[in-house]
């Protein structure tokens, strides 16, 4: 006969805690600490004290979920806790457990269902209940605002009898557990710090958010000496985290830290430039360049939690060569949805283009954004799309923008938490975190494009910059040589190529000379465009000047 389950004193220590009034209830710690053991029980005792009460537990896979929870953990819980209710029923088709009412068993069962976040049919089917316990297991790899999703499900009006014969409503519960990684996780910041996660600002209640550790030390009764000794031998990061339970203050390597975003931050953010410029910031120039770049994640719809959030953003460049993070409009939306929100954000902020991320389906962005209406009009044909592709990692794109940072060349115009939490969780080693950083990808495309030339990602970025001085030297000696030779060319002196690099319009030409690729362009009196470097001129009245290269060009002293 097996011998009586006999509960740790954290155990009984977690009990007393999840019995309180609060609302919200997080065990975190290091491995295999009883944790989930824990919350499966208590959300078990939840649905069998009330009659059709329905419960959930989350993860973000739902073959995990079943596997761990499903086949593993809830069994356990029910044979060693419970072992007199026998009466519990695992539907394998449809991946819930019933535990049925002694009076009516047949008729008042409540419900335990087991969902992933990558299953969008099962999502919705199981999001359009309500719920009296919401339990998400291993929280440390779903985003939040799948949890802020969920929540709105924790409503149900659940009824039971207590000892004394009188009826109560069983109070709403939301259980979490995980193993603690970065203190810009938004559970630190929620029950640590008591801070909004989506704004930073103090939560309202925060007695109705309490959290408990719970360690392997704590469960030692319950594990292998070894397993212990294996978490011991760990390095000092990965100790702290799965033996301590210890949340990281900083990632080693890491490319942003909050510290240095803070002190490059200005003023609130706003919607446009115009309330921008009402506020007269001194230290904001005006705009050279705005650019919303888009970094799509394949959602289908707001309600596609298994995908990542389609990255949008909205930067600038400023007179002074800095780039501004504007306005973070990042979200899970429709394709349809993205377009309209980006294409109303280009007009919104009056921008010059469109930066899409490109690796998800070729001309897909570029149809995506031309297709967008606005109270049934439409209004992105118009809209130019900047293409980019992903040829190379995470990491190794965002540490030239990184470096900007350092610099002091990046600045927030407002608060951006959810993008600064996935930004601090770029390290050298890569991006940490669960799910994609669509937030940064954004905006780091979005800066590549403003900066353009002015990162080096190394020796041919170094080379090619090289020739471009090279090239603009050559230019201003051709400058000056023209100079010399104007009152005796047969061109007008209004045709003769502008060799000013930078048009009159304060902005660099977005192509080159389509013969010789220099980005030395003027324009001429026949409403074309003339090289500089091969003097190939196209567009307009081509046959106004002959093309002359270089070296014709001062053979015949200037003269065509």
């Amino acid at each position: 006969m097996a011998s009586a389950f006999r509960p740790t004193p954290k155990q009984l220590e977690a009990d007393l805690m999840l019995a309180g009034p609060q609302r919200h209830n997080m065990l975190v710690g290091g491995s295999r600490s009883g944790k989930t053991f824990q919350l499966v029980k208590a959300s078990a005792v939840r649905a069998m004290r009330a009659p059709e009460s329905r419960h959930v537990i989350f993860r973000l896979r739902f073959n995990a979920v079943r596997q761990s929870i499903g086949m593993d953990t809830l069994p356990k819980v029910m044979r060693l806790r419970f072992p007199d209710y026998t009466s519990w029923r695992y539907n394998k088709t449809d991946h819930f457990v019933t535990f049925p009412n002694k009076l009516r068993p047949k008729r008042d069962a409540a419900e335990l269902w087991l969902a992933g976040l990558d299953d969008k049919e099962r999502v919705e089917r199981v999001l359009g209940k309500e719920y009296a316990t919401l339990y998400f297991n291993e929280c440390s790899q779903i985003p939040y605002y799948a949890v802020t999703t969920a929540l709105t499900r924790l409503a149900q009006k659940a009824e039971y009898t207590d000892p004394s014969g009188a009826s109560r409503i069983l109070t709403n519960r939301a259980y979490f557990d995980l193993n603690p990684v970065g203190t810009g996780h938004w559970s630190y910041r929620l029950f640590l710090e008591h801070r909004n996660p989506d704004g930073l600002q103090a939560i309202a209640d925060p007695e109705d958010y309490r959290f408990m550790y719970m360690n392997p030390a704590d469960n030692a009764e319950n594990l292998d000496p070894k397993y212990i000794a294996s978490l011991q031998a760990l390095p000092e990061k990965q100790r702290r985290r799965f033996l301590d339970g210890r949340y990281v203050a900083q990632l080693d390597g890491a490319l942003w830290t909050l510290e240095m975003i803070e002190g490059l931050r200005y003023t609130p953010g706003l919607t446009c430039e115009a309330e921008l410029r009402s506020l007269g910031d001194p230290r904001i120039p005006h705009f050279q360049r705005i650019v919303v770049s888009v970094d799509p994640s394949g959602a289908s719809s707001e309600f596609d939690l298994r995908k990542d959030e389609i990255g949008i953003v909205v930067a600038a460049m400023g007179t002074d060569g800095h780039v501004y993070l504007l306005e973070d409009l990042t979200g899970l939306y429709s394709p349809e949805g993205w377009g309209n929100v980006a294409v109303q954000a280009y007009l919104r902020w009056q921008a010059d283009c469109v930066v899409a991320e490109d690796n998800f389906g070729g001309d897909m962005v570029r149809s995506v954004i031309q297709g967008a209406r606005i109270d049934g009009r439409p209004v992105g044909q118009s809209v130019p799309v900047k293409k980019v592709t992903a040829s190379r990692g995470k990491s190794v794109r965002a540490e030239p923008i990184a470096a900007m940072y350092e610099r002091g060349m990046v600045h927030h115009v407002g608060q951006f938490p959810q993008l600064e939490e996935e930004q601090t969780n770029f390290s050298n080693a890569g991006y940490i975190a669960p799910g994609s950083p669509n937030r940064a990808d954004a905006f780091v495309w979005a800066a590549t494009m403003l900066f353009g030339k002015a990162l080096a990602y190394g020796l041919t970025d170094y080379l090619a910059t090289k020739q471009q001085e090279i090239n603009q030297e050559q230019v201003d000696r051709m400058k000056r040589a023209a100079e010399r030779l104007a009152p005796a060319s047969v061109v007008p002196a209004d045709s003769v190529a502008k060799l000013d690099t930078v048009p009159e319009n304060g902005k660099q030409p977005t192509e080159g000379c389509p013969k010789c690729g220099a980005m030395c362009i003027a324009q001429v009196s026949s409403g074309g465009s003339r090289c500089s470097m091969c003097a190939h001129q196209w567009g307009g009245d081509a046959a106004v000047i002959a093309p002359q290269n270089r070296t014709t060009l001062f053979k015949n002293g200037g003269r065509g």
